[in-house]
């Protein structure tokens, strides 16, 4: 949330405090390590950071430090870490920034600092210093350190544990004696060390040869790195309770939402006399309608600035940001008497959220809840509409804020409560193929219905209105020729293209016929038709290494495929029982989660395959990968079927 920061008011006072800055430094003298690279191509050989608050002219000021040690044992690790970026962003100053590489053969090359370069942010941030190692060399260790000071950070994230394994981690955060954080750390990091005294409170933490963990298909790679999150929680000169708790931001966003200056008021009441309400039934139909407006006349910028979240300006303008879009959609909310709750959501797919750590670093996005439809309304995101929201937004905890009126006075309830995925019966990818064999057996003619719902329909729904005929086109000729890149397509259509608040929920469908030689070969009188690459290419999962990650969808999604072949005169498929597969994952209740199921039927010259592929719950545990396995590879290895016709 880009603009939390400047929402919150941190009183802290300075007396009695005379802790200082204490520069890093390295040792000079050291050596290169003997290390064992096993099947590692670089070895982290020390991960050191330092927090260092300290009071400077009345004003909290950090200093933040990172020292590095790779060792690099191929050329693509060489290349991998012989460019150092320094972020720039909350930097005030950099105080120092040293680099070296070391030899086996006691070479030493430092860097040149007339050599570090700043690149300005296209988005206008404030970039990055960049520099690069020269000369580094396959065996050599590359080391580095950079001193930044800082505006201050109450919130934090670091991560532990990399692709490469670490020899060492090192953690240390001092602050003044009236601070106090909340530092936790996750997935087998060693537990915090506290120490307090009179001049400073400091917390530290080590770890020793944390394994190596690299990214897997299905999986929240983020969320199960070993990695500690840091807040600031207390401050002794102020009232002694908790900084930052999901009550106190709740209650922060709810005033920045729903308050309005009374020119804001005006704004939207003339807005609100353009949007037409006549088919409006219900609360959700007038929501419904809310949301169509803003998304087909608002857009979002997400590096507006602070002057966007005046709704005159966002109505005037047509443009905010994520909280200015917000706060438009609460107001137009409002004025039609819909009933909503504001809800404040993480992003799983960047971190899942600890619900014990009230950091706001976890929360992401705004989102509106309709208690009476039980609907999500996602503001800001121009590819979605009632009843569905971002799938990095389901499956997990959030933080809810409900509006009581006691006494003609707003009084915000804030709870947490879990958001649910969508059925996987929602999201939709299904086809109806019919196959034909052209005379002279060389080729096919293919006919295609491909409808898609939910999440799978989404953004094509949203962009199609608003995209050229030319375009239109190039999208249809993607959606057909995802079979084959050779298909000679006579015809293909979308058999419908405007979609609103009133048929969102209908599925998208596409028909189309063409021609191809693609999916047919020839063995002398034999004809081979690759009747699995019919349902176009499919995931695979032949992991031979023990699983790590834990296994985590996207979102929920099924597909049911129907392909009729009319086989040509006097062949006959040979191989039928290749196209019987089933593979099911059932949960411990007995309902079934994961599902590949092929099955035929052979009438005369008529073949028809029927294919029901789901995939029902978003998270399953690494013990059972095999049987998520083996479902998932179901549809890859249908996906080689090659199904041999003999003449009689």
């Amino acid at each position: 949330m880009k603009y939390l920061i400047i929402l919150i008011t941190l009183l802290i006072s300075t007396d009695s405090l005379s802790q200082q800055y204490i520069p890093y430094s390295w040792d000079n003298s050291r050596k290169t390590e003997e290390v064992v690279m096993d099947q590692n191509s670089e070895i982290v050989l020390l991960n050191k950071l330092k927090y260092q608050y300290v009071y400077e002219d009345e004003k909290l000021t950090l200093y933040y430090t990172k020292h590095y040690i790779v060792k690099v044992n191929s050329d693509k690790a060489v290349s991998s870490n012989n460019r150092i970026y320094i972020p720039l962003s909350n930097t005030i100053e950099i105080m120092d920034i040293k680099a070296r590489t070391l030899g086996p053969d006691g070479k030493v090359v430092e860097l040149d600092k007339n050599e570090i370069k700043e690149v300005e942010d296209k988005d206008g941030g404030k970039g990055y210093k960049i520099f690069a190692i020269e000369g580094a060399e396959v065996g050599d260790e590359i080391e580095f350190y950079h001193t930044r000071k800082m505006a201050p950070e109450y919130f934090g994230r670091e991560f532990v544990q990399f692709e490469a394994p670490v020899n060492k981690f090192e953690f240390t955060l001092t602050c003044p004696p009236n601070l106090k954080y909340e530092v936790k750390g996750y997935n087998g990091l060693p537990e915090i060390e506290f120490t307090e005294n009179e001049e400073y409170n400091q917390y530290s933490v080590s770890a020793e040869n944390i394994p190596a963990l690299s990214e897997e298909p299905f999986s929240n790679y983020n969320s199960e790195r070993m990695r500690l999150e840091l807040m600031l929680a207390y401050n002794s000169y102020s009232d002694g309770s908790k900084l930052f708790t999901w009550e106190k931001i709740g209650k922060n966003i709810h005033s920045k939402i729903i308050k309005r200056e009374r020119s804001e008021d005006k704004a939207v009441a003339k807005l609100l006399r353009k949007i037409d309400f006549s088919n409006a039934s219900n609360e959700y139909d007038k929501a419904a309608i809310i949301e169509d407006y803003m998304k087909k006349n608002f857009f979002y910028e997400e590096n507006a600035g602070i002057e966007s979240l005046q709704l005159d300006f966002i109505i005037d303008n047509k443009f905010s940001n994520k909280l200015g879009l917000a706060r438009l959609t609460a107001a137009l909310l409002k004025a039609s008497n819909v009933q909503y709750e504001i809800v404040l959501v993480p992003d799983r797919k960047k971190m899942e959220i600890d619900l014990t750590f009230e950091s706001y670093n976890y929360l992401s996005d705004y989102l509106f809840y309709l208690p009476k439809s039980k609907s999500y309304l996602t503001p800001h995101d121009l590819s979605i509409r009632l009843d569905i929201i971002p799938s990095e937004f389901t499956a997990t905890e959030a933080v809810f804020i409900k509006e009581t009126i006691i006494r003609d006075y707003s009084i915000p309830v804030i709870y947490t409560n879990y958001i649910e995925a969508p059925a996987a019966s929602y999201n939709k990818d299904d086809m109806e193929i019919v196959v034909n064999f052209e005379d002279d057996l060389f080729s096919n003619e293919i006919s295609l219905e491909r409808s898609f719902t939910g999440y799978q329909s989404s953004f094509i729904k949203s962009i199609l209105p608003i995209i050229e005929e030319q375009q239109k086109e190039e999208l249809l000729k993607n959606l057909v020729k995802f079979m084959t890149s050779d298909a000679d397509i006579q015809s293909m259509k979308f058999n419908k293209t405007e979609f609103d608040h009133t048929n969102w929920k209908a599925p998208l469908e596409v028909s189309s016929t063409f021609t191809t030689k693609a999916f047919l070969d020839k063995a002398g009188p034999t004809l081979l038709l690759k009747v699995g690459e019919l349902i176009g290419p499919q995931s695979e999962l032949y992991q031979e290494k023990e699983r790590k990650l834990n296994i985590v969808n996207e979102y929920t999604r099924s597909y049911d495929r129907k392909i009729t072949i009319n086989l040509p005169e006097g062949y006959q498929p040979q191989n039928l029982e290749d196209l019987i597969i089933n593979e099911l994952v059932k949960n411990k209740e007995g309902k079934e989660i994961f599902k590949f199921k092929s099955s035929y039927e052979l009438n005369d010259q008529q073949l028809i395959i029927q294919i029901d592929e789901f995939y029902e719950e978003i998270y399953y545990p690494k013990e059972d990968f095999k049987a998520f396995q083996k479902v998932i590879n179901a549809a890859a290895d249908f996906n080689k079927i090659v199904l041999v016709l003999k003449k009689n």
